[in-house]
Formats: structure tokens, C-alpha cells, sequence
């Protein structure tokens, strides 16, 4: 019953990601399911690649005159002319 869960866990979750499932619930780890993938390496970049964090319809706005460097406001990029 174990082993059939791992399996199934093997076909759905990264390598390192489903070892560390296996440890932490005591499941054994089956590798009969892994051997082909280890082989595969991917290539890292040299510099990470930065998300934005808001979507695209968002922007933040940063009043340097107020009082705190915390306070922004947020509003849609509907509300706000499109840079030309």
C-alpha cells in the first residue's frame, strides 16, 4: 500500500522535493521511477531571472513628500495614462 503512494508521489513531484516526502513520512522511496531522470540535468543560469511581484495592471505610486517612507498608494493601471 506504501509503496503504491510512492509511487504515485514519484509521477507527481520533483526528485528532491518527493525524497524529502518519503523521509519525512517514513514511505519508501521508489526508484525504479527515478533512475531515467537523474540523468537529465537542466542547465542553471548564471543570474536568476526577477519576477514583478504586482501584475501587470498594477503600479505603486511613492509620495516622497509624506510623512513616512511606508506610506504608498496602489492604484490600476486603468485610472493612469499609458507610457509613451
Amino acid at each position: 500500500m506504501a509503496l503504491d503512494e510512492s509511487v504515485q508521489l514519484a509521477n507527481i513531484l520533483p526528485a528532491d522535493i518527493y525524497r524529502k516526502v518519503c523521509e519525512t513520512l517514513d514511505m519508501p522511496i521508489a526508484s525504479s521511477c527515478y533512475e531515467a531522470d537523474e540523468s537529465i540535468k537542466v542547465p542553471l543560469s548564471r543570474r536568476m531571472t526577477k519576477e514583478p511581484m504586482l501584475s501587470y495592471r498594477k503600479c505603486i505610486f511613492i509620495d516622497r513628500d509624506m510623512d513616512s517612507d511606508t506610506d504608498v498608494e496602489i492604484c490600476s493601471s486603468a485610472a493612469i495614462a499609458p507610457y509613451d
